[in-house]
Protein backbone atom coordinates (compact mmCIF):
# COMPACT_ATOMS: atom_id res chain seq x y z
CA UNK A 1 0.00 0.00 0.00
CA UNK A 2 1.43 3.52 -1.05
CA UNK A 3 1.56 6.53 1.44
CA UNK A 4 -0.64 9.02 0.75
CA UNK A 5 -0.17 12.45 2.11
CA UNK A 6 -3.16 13.87 3.84
CA UNK A 7 -3.33 17.64 3.93
CA UNK A 8 -6.58 18.28 5.12
CA UNK A 9 -5.12 19.66 8.42
CA UNK A 10 -3.26 22.60 6.59
CA UNK A 11 -6.30 22.93 3.81
CA UNK A 12 -8.71 23.45 6.52
CA UNK A 13 -6.02 26.01 8.17
CA UNK A 14 -5.84 28.24 5.15
CA UNK A 15 -9.86 27.70 4.56
CA UNK A 16 -10.24 28.86 8.03
CA UNK A 17 -7.34 31.69 7.99
CA UNK A 18 -9.11 33.49 4.56
CA UNK A 19 -12.97 32.83 5.71
CA UNK A 20 -11.98 34.82 9.10
CA UNK A 21 -9.94 37.16 6.80
CA UNK A 22 -12.55 37.61 4.24
CA UNK A 23 -14.52 40.76 5.68
CA UNK A 24 -11.44 42.94 6.65
CA UNK A 25 -9.67 42.85 3.82
CA UNK A 26 -13.03 43.30 1.64
CA UNK A 27 -13.58 46.43 4.41
CA UNK A 28 -10.19 48.02 3.62
CA UNK A 29 -11.25 47.40 -0.46
CA UNK A 30 -14.22 49.19 0.49
CA UNK A 31 -12.49 52.19 2.38
CA UNK A 32 -10.12 52.21 -0.48
CA UNK A 33 -12.54 52.76 -3.07
CA UNK A 34 -14.66 55.57 -1.25
CA UNK A 35 -11.20 57.24 -0.59
CA UNK A 36 -9.83 57.53 -4.22
CA UNK A 37 -13.63 58.18 -5.70
CA UNK A 38 -14.93 61.05 -4.24
CA UNK A 39 -14.27 64.73 -5.03
CA UNK A 40 -11.44 65.98 -2.68
CA UNK A 41 -9.41 62.99 -3.95
CA UNK A 42 -9.61 64.29 -7.74
CA UNK A 43 -9.01 67.79 -6.49
CA UNK A 44 -5.97 66.87 -4.80
CA UNK A 45 -5.14 64.71 -8.01
CA UNK A 46 -5.64 67.72 -10.23
CA UNK A 47 -3.33 70.38 -7.57
CA UNK A 48 -0.15 67.77 -7.89
CA UNK A 49 -0.39 67.46 -11.60
CA UNK A 50 -0.07 70.99 -12.07
CA UNK A 51 2.49 72.43 -12.24
CA UNK A 52 4.40 75.00 -9.65
CA UNK A 53 4.28 77.39 -12.72
CA UNK A 54 0.83 77.04 -13.47
CA UNK A 55 -0.21 77.74 -10.36
CA UNK A 56 1.83 81.09 -9.89
CA UNK A 57 -0.30 81.92 -12.76
CA UNK A 58 -3.31 81.94 -11.03
CA UNK A 59 -1.17 83.48 -7.88
CA UNK A 60 -1.75 80.30 -5.80
CA UNK A 61 1.40 78.78 -4.22
CA UNK A 62 1.00 74.98 -3.78
CA UNK A 63 0.12 75.03 -0.11
CA UNK A 64 -2.58 77.97 -1.11
CA UNK A 65 -4.30 75.72 -3.39
CA UNK A 66 -4.64 73.19 -0.82
CA UNK A 67 -5.87 74.88 1.08
CA UNK A 68 -8.40 76.37 -1.41
CA UNK A 69 -9.92 72.50 -2.82
CA UNK A 70 -9.99 71.18 1.20
CA UNK A 71 -10.90 74.99 2.85
CA UNK A 72 -13.88 73.23 4.27
CA UNK A 73 -11.68 70.73 6.14
CA UNK A 74 -9.00 72.87 7.51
Amino acid sequence: MAYHADNTLISTRETLIELVTLPFRSFGRLIAFLAENNGYADRARAISEMTDEQLAAQGLTRADAVIKAFGRYM
